[in-house]
């Protein structure tokens, strides 16, 4: 009688939990397992040492906090910007914050959640009930990092303007022209920085967005605005970031900015700011076939960054690629409904504290998730996810 068949090999194991979701909005620390850590490609999000960006004025975070008369003064809040802000941020619990002797309060903006009295540390999970006076921490790309990696802060961000602006190069009003002068300055500041052994070693993440200028006036600059002149003048900046090691770009695809004619502030609200559009962003104002036209550029300039994207990535610059060097597409502002008032500053065009926060939860999940499994849309309610110990950026 012929022997029975062996038993069939087990499954194999699954593969390791790349994420996880915050059951209460903050993600606990975590640390990058040995195999993680020692990766040469698609490093695990605590690996991170230095972070930087690349912009307008969406990344100089302008007007975020203006209010009315005020917006007209430009101001920029580095420190809160949502790819590479860093506001400050302490979780110790101090009584003197209280409003009342029995209350708890958070130093510094930190994240107040409970009483001192009972763990002497501001955790997540508990109601703040008896604290007084508290705010959290910005939802920053650098704070995210910080809150959810036991390796700490990381260097190149932002906490203020001037000196502290780090290592965020964008510039208010800049165009697609001026993103290769912006990427050379970013490498010679993130060098200097880091210094020669660990410029080679440090894992980096910079995140680029630039164009929004150039999609407001595509309906009236002809050629100098073209989807193909886009990807010629962004082609630069890619050229001289793929040449340096350990880097993790961030291209996060346009939004729909024309969502911006459709924000309802009220009949007077309204007048004032269709006035303004046209003058800040003309393709952005009322007229249907401006907004028509804006609506296919920014397809199309999206189209070029995925395009671009694919190019760097691929072995046609393998021999001038830094070791590890990748540039990843992040499609959270495709889709995503930015309309809302409470999310436009009340300067009618730049994202307030809320839309800096909603960009810098898109960007972030995406980080997290798979390629061919990134969301193109992200909604303030959303979860947000953490890294466990064998997460990678891809």
């Amino acid at each position: 009688r012929p022997p029975p068949p062996p038993p069939p090999p087990p499954p194999p194991p699954p593969p390791p939990q790349s994420t996880t979701v915050a059951p209460d909005g903050r993600c606990a620390e975590v640390t990058a397992s040995a195999a993680a850590a020692s990766r040469l490609a698609h490093p695990h999000p605590c690996s991170i040492g230095l972070v930087g960006a690349i912009g307008d004025s969406l990344t100089t975070a302008v007007n975020m906090d203006c209010d009315g008369a005020g917006c007209a003064g430009m101001a920029e809040w580095f420190e809160l910007a949502w790819a590479v802000g860093s506001s400050a941020r302490d979780d110790s619990c101090d009584a003197s914050c209280g409003w009342l002797w029995w209350q708890e309060g958070c130093a510094n903006n930190g994240v107040c959640n409970e009483p001192a009295q009972t763990t002497g540390k501001c955790e997540a999970g508990t109601d703040c009930s008896d604290c007084g006076g508290c705010s959290r921490a910005a939802r920053t790309l650098p704070n995210l990092l910080g809150e959810a990696c036991a390796s700490g802060a990381v260097l190149g961000a932002s906490t203020g303007g001037g000196g502290a602006r780090g290592l965020n190069v964008a510039q208010s009003g800049a165009r697609a022209k001026e993103a290769l002068t912006q990427a050379v300055g970013l490498v010679a500041k993130a060098e200097s920085l880091l210094g020669g052994a660990a410029y080679a070693t440090t894992w980096k993440l910079v995140t680029m967005l630039l164009g929004g200028n150039d999609l407001c006036n595509v309906c009236s600059d002809g050629g100098d605005v073209s989807a193909d002149e886009y990807a010629a003048k962004m082609r630069r900046a890619f050229e001289t970031l793929a040449a340096v090691p350990r880097l993790v770009v961030n291209v996060p695809l346009h939004a729909d900015y024309t969502q911006l004619a459709g924000v309802d502030w009220g009949f007077f609200g309204n007048l004032y700011c269709d006035v303004l559009l046209a003058i800040v962003c003309p393709c952005m104002g009322n007229w249907a076939s401006d907004l028509a036209v804006a609506r296919q550029r920014v397809g199309e300039y999206n189209g070029k960054l995925v395009e671009l994207v694919a190019e760097f990535n691929g072995d046609a610059h393998a021999s001038t690629r830094g070791q590890g060097t990748t540039f990843i597409v992040q499609p959270f502002a495709q889709h995503t409904v930015f309309s809302a008032t409470h999310l436009v500053s009340d300067d009618c065009f730049h994202p307030s504290a809320a839309g800096q926060e909603l960009l810098a939860r898109g960007l972030w999940n995406n980080l997290l998730q798979p390629a061919g499994e990134k969301a193109s849309s992200v909604e303030e309610g959303e979860a947000l996810l953490c890294p466990t110990a064998d997460a990678a950026l891809s």
